[in-house]
């Protein structure tokens, strides 16, 4: 087999391998936030004693596009909530799972603009810098990930809004 034929083969497996490990890495690590329930915090006022999110109608529709609960202006975080509500209705799982997912899948958007911009800032690209702008993709994206600021967004349902944005 020649070196070339070699470095090819083994790059194509990082093309899937490394984004399939950041979504395992995150997932398995905010996995323990399915069993939150509602925080006594902001929870109790925006979901639990809060009727206006619940659903997708008009009138929440409106109403997500209009207020400012809790001093924000957060429309896309509440349509988000809207379906967690027509999914789960009040089951604090499925707003985590919701959260989780979204933060998965952020990750993951991290993992391809992180390796988009490592391959635009090598001048001379070599048939190895696909490969190491790979790696270093994967662990920009898994710092981001697991970093200890993400833990709120996540386990936290009324900081739904950072993993919206």
């Amino acid at each position: 087999m020649s070196r070339p034929n070699h470095a090819a083969k083994v790059d194509a497996i990082a093309a899937w391998l490394l984004p399939a490990l950041v979504v395992l890495l995150t997932a398995a690590v905010f996995l323990p936030a399915l069993h939150n329930g509602f925080v006594n915090w902001d929870d109790e006022d925006n979901y639990l004693r809060n009727l206006n999110f619940r659903g997708l109608g008009w009138t929440q529709l409106r109403w997500m596009f209009t207020t400012f609960q809790g001093s924000l202006y957060r429309p896309l975080t509440w349509v988000t909530l809207g379906l967690d509500y027509l999914l789960w209705q009040m089951n604090p799982f499925g707003y985590h799972l919701t959260s989780l997912l979204l933060h998965v899948l952020n990750s993951l958007l991290f993992y391809f603009l992180a390796g988009r911009l490592f391959r635009l800032a090598v001048r001379n690209p070599d048939p190895s810098s696909g490969f190491a702008s790979r790696i270093a993709a994967g662990f920009a994206a898994l710092f981001f990930a697991v970093h200890p600021l993400r833990v709120e967004p996540v386990a936290w349902i009324s900081a739904r809004n950072d993993l919206v944005c």
